[in-house]
């Protein structure tokens, strides 16, 4: 877990930790309402845990904070930069040694240049302008730290073809991401695969979706919508998804023969 990280759950910790105690809840009774163990909300309020928003609105509904305490998490992750329910995501990335990522509609947050990312932050209206449109996309840009590091994990990921035809920002910024995406195909660490458009696979019609392993921790699944997440270590889910990867690998192409398909899209940009 980085620095800024660990500062933003303790900040969120004291909030929690004093909603409780104006509601006169020991942490053992906030635990048996939330069906939780008491470690678990303690090691939320000392920082050394993260958790999602679900659950922080149940802790809410029980202290009858009105909302407060799900504006309080949110306000403090959004000024660090993340969506608050993203930073889970980042600390596991951060700390894996291997992620596998199929994305049904468009290129990955690790693999993005800065003005592709953008025109998604902008187009997807999670954020418009100003200070807080630069501090998230600066964390964006910071996360792919990971894979440039000494022993970066391995990273796989799957695509659909015909993401890559929409000029997301234009045909210049198009062009710039799928340049940047052959130049990243060929670190040693990162795979990248292309499903073709005229597939009649439909393995990966539910959505995208994460598997990352963490050395000494385990296996999540991690699957993201625009205001969620939902992260699982559930054994049937884990070889369920695991399964579903290993399909969405054999429909798409090879490595060498995705990379002549991004060549391809890259002349209609030209």
């Amino acid at each position: 877990m980085d620095r800024s990280t660990r500062s933003m759950r303790a900040k969120f910790g004291e909030e929690l930790r004093g909603f409780r105690t104006h509601a006169r809840f020991t942490q053992k009774q906030l635990a048996r309402a939330a069906n939780v163990s008491q470690s678990h909300v303690s090691s939320i309020e000392v920082g050394t845990r993260g958790t999602t928003e679900e659950q922080i609105a149940q802790f809410d509904e029980i202290v009858d904070a009105r909302g407060s305490l799900v504006g309080r998490w949110r306000a403090i992750f959004r000024a660090g930069g993340l969506p608050a329910w993203f930073t889970d995501k980042a600390d596991l990335q951060a700390r894996a040694n291997q992620i596998h990522e199929y994305q049904i509609s468009l290129i990955p947050g690790l693999l993005q240049t800065p003005k592709y990312a953008e025109e998604l932050l902008r187009f997807g209206r999670v954020v418009r302008e100003g200070d807080h449109l630069r501090s998230v996309l600066d964390a964006r840009m910071k996360r792919q730290e990971i894979l440039k590091g000494e022993d970066p994990p391995w990273y796989v990921v799957v695509l659909d073809e015909p993401w890559l035809h929409r000029p997301v920002g234009g045909a210049r910024v198009m062009r710039a991401q799928l340049e940047y995406l052959l130049v990243v195909s060929e670190w040693s660490r990162v795979t990248v695969q292309v499903i073709p458009m005229d597939t009649t696979t439909l393995a990966g019609i539910d959505g995208s979706f994460q598997l990352i392993w963490v050395p000494g921790q385990g296996e999540y699944v991690y699957s993201e919508t625009r205001n969620r997440a939902d992260f699982s270590t559930d054994p049937d889910q884990l070889r369920d998804y695991t399964r579903l990867f290993g399909e969405l690998r054999g429909a798409a192409l090879p490595e060498d023969g995705s990379r002549g398909l991004i060549r391809t899209i890259m002349k209609e940009y030209e």
